[in-house]
């Protein structure tokens, strides 16, 4: 039934599927990695921004940070490095023109074309720079969608029948899976969740007729969500779960809930009158 109806990719479900993607996700992954990426284009402001070497690295709080995001700036799958010129009196930096490699910057500079462009300047002092950008990949496999494909490579390790990124009509669903013939809807946050959110991924749930949904945010819950959750849960409403964890608590938390509901459903098979004419037991297991 869910392959019928969950055809379709969401927006991030083609990401996640993108194979040229695949190293960029195994970088992004790694925590340390992502934090210094997000801190490095959040000092760029966006795609189409450059900036030198030295004004990124200077936002970064440590020694430590500073020497892995130098690496991960000369990464070409993740940042693209050209070349500007420098006025070499009062350190302008032009951005009239920018040069894919350092030869070609050196040329210009060796047939003396150069006069800087402030008009309390026009030095003839000129030094190359290198200028970062980040690559739009990059951009693209931050945000919430690495957590998805953390998510599901983890979930595929545990669980048989995954959708990862799929959509609804016009729901665009994070993650479906099936396990102990329950249908779970899964929600990847990696900023905070709120009502709004809750209430959305309810009626995600009722549209494809989910038993249990599955919130998963790297940030805090609000105590209002919390509430709303246990009492939503208390009058059986929904069965919600929130696992709200670093990246190095989520498979915890996960197996966790998988052991759970597991033993839940084989109690339910030996406790079952079924389950006691299938095996031919003399009686039914009691709970215990």
């Amino acid at each position: 039934k869910l392959d019928e109806v969950l055809r379709s990719d969401s927006p991030n479900g083609k990401i996640i599927r993108d194979p040229k993607l695949k190293k960029i996700f195994s970088i992004i992954e790694e925590n340390n990695n992502r934090r210094i990426i997000k801190q490095v284009t959040k000092n760029l402001g966006q795609t189409a921004r450059s900036d030198t070497k030295k004004s990124i690295l200077g936002e970064l709080p440590s020694e430590g940070d500073t020497k892995t995001a130098e690496n991960l700036l000369n990464n070409p799958l993740l940042f693209t490095k050209q070349y500007r010129l420098q006025c070499g009196d009062c350190d302008f930096i032009s951005n009239e023109l920018t040069y894919k490699n350092l030869r070609d910057a050196q040329s210009v500079i060796k047939k003396g074309r150069y006069v800087c462009s402030r008009r309390n300047c026009r030095s003839s002092k000129v030094i190359p720079v290198e200028v970062f950008s980040a690559k739009s990949d990059t951009v693209r496999c931050l945000g919430g969608v690495w957590l998805e494909k953390y998510f599901d490579d983890m979930l595929r390790k545990r669980v048989k029948y995954t959708w990862p990124g799929k959509m609804n009509a016009d729901d665009e669903l994070d993650n479906v899976f099936v396990f102990a013939e329950k249908i779970f809807l899964v929600e990847c946050k990696d900023t905070s969740f709120g009502m709004s959110d809750l209430y959305s991924i309810m009626i995600k749930a009722k549209n494809i007729e989910a038993d249990e949904i599955l919130v998963l945010t790297t940030q805090s819950i609000s105590k209002n969500v919390s509430n709303k959750v246990k009492e939503l849960n208390r009058n059986k409403e929904y069965s919600i779960f929130l696992i709200s964890e670093t990246q190095d608590g989520i498979e915890e938390k996960l197996d966790g809930l998988l052991s759970e509901k597991q033993n839940t459903f084989f109690e339910q098979i030996l406790t079952s009158g079924r389950s006691r004419r299938r095996l031919r037991l003399p009686y039914v297991l009691k709970e215990s």
